[in-house]
C-alpha cells in the first residue's frame, strides 16, 4: 500500500495499488477505443475519397477520349498533362485493355483496391488491373501425361475453348489427342489414342492427326479441326 498522510476528519489521501492498477487498466481501455474508431473513421475516409477519385478519372478519361478519339496512353497524359488526381494517400494506377481502360486505386490504410472500367464507367466495384499469370496446368515437359495441374504433360497445345463449366478443352497436336482441364486443373484425356491417324470410335480408340483447334457446342459436344486428316471431327458424351 502506498504511504497517504492522514487528512481532516479521518480521511486520507491517495489510491491503493489495486485502485491505480484499475484506473491505468480504464485509460488503457478508452485509448484503445478511441485510436480504433479513428482508425475506423481515417479508412471509411479515405475510401470514399478514394472512390470519388475514381469516378473522377473515369470522366476525365472519357472526355480525353471525346477530344482525341482514343484514350491516354499513360495516367500523366490525361487531364491536359495534369494526370489523374489523387487524394489521401491512395495510388491510383491505370492500364490500357483491349476493351479500352482500368483504373484502380488502393487504400493505404485497408490495403483495398478498388476498381472502374472503361466499359462500366458507374460501376466502382473491388479488385485491381494488374494482369496475373499462372499456370493451370502443364509441366512443360513433352508429354501425354494425365495428372493434376503441373504434373500434366501436353506436347504442342494449340488451340482452346471452355465450356459453361469452365472446363477448358485442349487440342494437344503433337500427342494427337484432345485433352480436358477441369477449373481445379485436373488433366485428362477423353478423346485420342495417341497413335497420329484417322479412326472414329469412342473414347481413346479414335485417332487423330495433329488436331489444331477445339470448340464447345450449344450442347456441350466438342468439335475438331483435325489439321493433318483434313476433316472435321465431333465429340460427343454418352
Amino acid at each position: 500500500m502506498l504511504p497517504y498522510h492522514a487528512a481532516p476528519h479521518g480521511r486520507r489521501i491517495g489510491f491503493t495499488i489495486v485502485e491505480l492498477l484499475i484506473v491505468i487498466g480504464i485509460i488503457a481501455i478508452l485509448a484503445t477505443v478511441v485510436v480504433v474508431s479513428y482508425n475506423g473513421v481515417t479508412k471509411q475516409a479515405i475510401q470514399a475519397s478514394m472512390q470519388s477519385d475514381l469516378e473522377h478519372a473515369a470522366s476525365t478519361l472519357e472526355l480525353y477520349r471525346k477530344q482525341n478519339n482514343t484514350y491516354p496512353a499513360t495516367a500523366d497524359a490525361s487531364n491536359g498533362g495534369e494526370g489523374l488526381v489523387v487524394s489521401n494517400g491512395s495510388s491510383l494506377n491505370y492500364r490500357i485493355k483491349s476493351y479500352g481502360y482500368c483504373v484502380s486505386a488502393t487504400n493505404p490504410k485497408s490495403d483495398k483496391t478498388y476498381r472502374v472500367k472503361s466499359t462500366d464507367q458507374n460501376k466502382i466495384e473491388e479488385g485491381g488491373c494488374d494482369v496475373i499469370v499462372s499456370t493451370l496446368a502443364g509441366s512443360g515437359s513433352v508429354g501425354p501425361l494425365d495428372g493434376q495441374g503441373t504434373a500434366a504433360r501436353f506436347y504442342y497445345p494449340y488451340g482452346i475453348d471452355v465450356d459453361t463449366s469452365g472446363n477448358v478443352y485442349v487440342a494437344d497436336s503433337g500427342n494427337n489427342r484432345i485433352r480436358k482441364i477441369t477449373p481445379s486443373g485436373a488433366v485428362t484425356t477423353p478423346a485420342g489414342s495417341g497413335t497420329n491417324g484417322y479412326l472414329d470410335g469412342i473414347d481413346t480408340v479414335a485417332q487423330f492427326n495433329s488436331p489444331h483447334d477445339v470448340a464447345v457446342g450449344n450442347n456441350g459436344e466438342i468439335f475438331v479441326a483435325d489439321f493433318g486428316g483434313n476433316r472435321i471431327r465431333k465429340i460427343v458424351s454418352d
